[in-house]
């Protein structure tokens, strides 16, 4: 990837190209596990203001990003999210499988796999993750 004289030089000697082909080109290209080429253009417009001098700090100020809100939305498509912040917080791992309970008070979760608890060595009471309606 190009940085600093070099990326500003690439930028100026091309004005015909536009900026995702100006990223590319500078080498702000990775692939995906699925093998799809991803230009990273974000990455490209950081570096590019850094070589001009003006680097921008990023996040939030006085923030480590994100906190999680304890809430979620249904989208447009039905799809009722739990993002990993709160799996992980819960202690659920990958495959770790869960019954639907549909209830007048919102959908319950109950962790279906028993033997899961035993192996993190927590309870044996089956967790429910509430989500609400």
């Amino acid at each position: 990837m190009l940085t600093g004289p070099q990326l500003i030089q690439l930028v100026k000697s091309n004005p015909d190209l536009n900026r995702s082909q100006l990223a590319k080109k500078a080498g702000y290209v990775r692939t995906t596990d699925e093998g799809k080429e991803q230009i990273l253009v974000q990455r490209f417009y950081d570096a590019l203001l850094t070589a001009q001098g003006m680097p921008i700090k990023k996040g939030k100020p006085g923030t480590g990003g994100k906190t999680a809100q304890y809430e979620t939305t249904v989208h447009k498509s039905g799809i009722l999210l739990v993002g990993k912040t709160y799996t992980a917080e819960a202690g659920f791992e990958p495959g770790d499988a869960f019954g639907i309970e549909v209830r007048e008070d919102g959908i319950w979760l109950p962790l279906k796999e028993r033997d899961v608890a035993a192996r993190r060595q927590v309870s044996t009471q089956p967790e429910k993750v509430a989500v609400a309606a």
